[in-house]
């Protein structure tokens, strides 16, 4: 059987199928019958994250994320991953079945800061921001002197563009002059995609560079570029959330980030 990816998604659904897109773009071969086979769970039903997190109600979250990944697992799909970052909060409450087959899009994203060696300005949802999730990464030491963090202020403004531009369909346009004037005011030229609503800001810098002069590292651009290598199922370097790890000096990284300028 050929191997499959799943993918949790709706968390939010422009995301999800904007992921599902760059992947067949970044693999399509010489025919479609040659494209990846991807099983996609869309439910938009879950509950906000960042409100949940922030009011203490994760409880409500770690039931349905259990059971729609069960679901997916049940479809023969050999990795799975979620596109979401927030909800990577609840990763180590999972069963281990689940948790050790997940590819986390966490360690994609710390992994291509460290290989990066320069500089990167955080963008994430303020629950992210709030219940450290890449900081209780175990990977986040080496990371860490690289990454920048905005402001509280810069921080609302971003988490406010999340919610009321991508996530509601609207253009990305004031979005993008926002992450360029973040660029010049903390003297960066790479931005981390901490959230994955930002993949289509991804998306559309890739295809008009000139937007945005900067470099993202976004995890979902990253694993549709590396799709085939993350779906090896004897290579422990994919899906190592939760488990011992080999530092960076000693490893190969899973993955360069991806470019936009």
């Amino acid at each position: 059987m050929r191997k499959a990816l799943g993918i949790l998604g709706g968390l939010g659904p422009l995301a999800s199928a904007d992921f599902l897109l760059s992947i067949y773009e970044q693999n399509i071969g010489k025919t479609e019958q040659e494209a990846p086979t991807l099983v996609l769970y869309s439910d938009p039903s879950f509950p906000d994250r960042t409100e949940a997190f922030l009011q203490g109600k994760e409880h409500l979250l770690v039931g349905p994320l259990q059971t729609a990944l069960e679901r997916l697992d049940s479809c023969d799909v050999t990795r799975l991953t979620i596109a979401c970052i927030t909800i990577h909060h609840l990763l180590p409450r999972l069963s281990g079945k689940i948790r050790e087959r997940i590819i986390s899009l966490i360690d994609i994203t710390l992994d291509a800061v460290v290989a990066s060696q320069r500089p990167a300005l955080l963008l994430a949802t303020t629950g992210t921001r709030h219940m450290r999730i890449f900081e209780k990464n175990d990977h986040w030491p080496e990371a860490v002197p690289y990454v920048v963090f905005p402001d509280d202020q810069d921080q609302q403004k971003l988490h406010q563009y999340i919610y009321r531009h991508i996530k509601a369909n609207a253009t990305c346009g004031p979005l993008v002059s926002f992450l360029g004037s973040l660029c010049q005011k903390y003297g960066v030229e790479q931005l981390i995609a901490g959230c994955t609503e930002l993949h289509r800001v991804t998306r559309e810098a890739a295809a008009e560079p000139e937007r945005l002069q900067a470099r993202m590292i976004d995890p979902l651009m990253i694993l549709a570029h590396n799709y085939q290598e993350y779906l090896k199922e004897e290579s422990e370097v994919y899906g190592r959330l939760c488990k011992t790890r080999t530092s960076a000096s000693e490893a190969q990284p899973a993955a360069n980030s991806f470019t936009t300028a």
